[in-house]
């Protein structure tokens, strides 16, 4: 049954990636080793990840992952939001979501269960795990290609969503992005590499146009518009942005930009693209350290 289901899935996923002109393995080889950060081919990479674990739990399904199993064939694959897919391949390295592990031991509680309620039997046993969601998560582990693991696949998707986020991405996403960076249970707070005004400008000149690398670094700058000191101040952040390194405060400036609520926000996003701005400081400071 469940792997009919995944049969099923896996010819949907096919015919979604056919829309893509990915038909062939070889296609989807080529699609891993792009480093293009569009929407569209994060998408593609996406399909090709979930097709390739459904063949592998197709090959071998056990019943002591079902869960996994049926929260797999019922994701989103359709135009998904990059941040849900984002969340996803978060969730495959921090083993939450879908691929939680859970403490049960599975053949040792079962065998322990029928030994001492004989009458109840395996199928019994089987369903009431089931029903209370304490199946074993997601345990498979396979290389495609000689290459590239599942978890593999999954780091080449999270850097081009964080990469997504920063150059076409919206503020709302990014912002998911910085939170789950800074989470209470490992919060990152200062980081090892700053930058200065000179080195942010050259980056931006490589990603954005000319016009609008200028007022991003122009805004950014205290001297030219002082009008975003009083937000930085408040969170702690002086005499300008470049002088921080602390992940939690510039999270918590953002957020306080973006929401756009208080004086001293409102009166920073006197420039229309001040969000933009910020996110492009933040994003550049997160791939010099190696998050992106």
């Amino acid at each position: 049954m469940i792997q009919n289901k995944l049969k099923a899935f896996k010819i949907i996923i096919a015919q979604e990636l056919s829309k893509y002109s990915l038909l062939t393995k070889t296609d989807w080889t080529n699609a891993l080793e792009s480093d293009d950060c569009s929407a569209k081919h994060i998408r593609e990479m996406y399909l090709i990840w979930l097709h390739l674990i459904a063949e592998e739990m197709e090959k071998n399904p056990r019943f002591e992952c079902a869960n996994t199993i049926e929260g797999f064939i019922s994701l989103n694959f359709h135009n998904v939001d990059i941040d849900e897919i984002y969340q996803m391949t978060c969730d495959c390295f921090s083993c939450n979501g879908l691929f939680k592990w859970s403490p049960n031991k599975y053949e040792q509680e079962a065998n322990q269960e029928i030994i001492a309620n004989p009458k109840h039997g395996l199928r019994d046993f089987n369903q009431m795990l089931y029903n209370k969601g304490k199946l074993i998560g997601f345990p498979w582990n396979f290389v495609y290609e000689k290459r590239y693991s599942l978890k593999d696949i999954a780091g080449l998707i999270k850097d081009l969503c964080g990469k997504y986020f920063i150059l076409r991405g919206g503020k709302r996403a990014f912002l998911s992005m910085l939170k789950k960076i800074t989470n209470p249970a490992n919060p990152v707070t200062a980081l090892p590499n700053g930058l200065n005004p000179q080195i942010h400008r050259n980056w931006l000149d490589n990603h954005y146009s000319e016009s609008t690398s200028r007022q991003y670094g122009e805004w950014l700058d205290p001297t030219m518009h002082p009008e975003f000191i009083p937000l930085l101040n408040k969170h702690g952040i002086y005499p300008d942005i470049y002088s921080c390194t602390n992940l939690t405060q510039l999270t918590n400036m953002f957020e306080e930009l973006v929401d756009n609520h208080t004086i001293e926000a409102q009166q920073a996003n006197r420039h229309s693209n001040m969000v933009s701005a910020v996110r492009c400081y933040i994003g550049h400071l997160l791939e010099i350290n190696g998050f992106l």
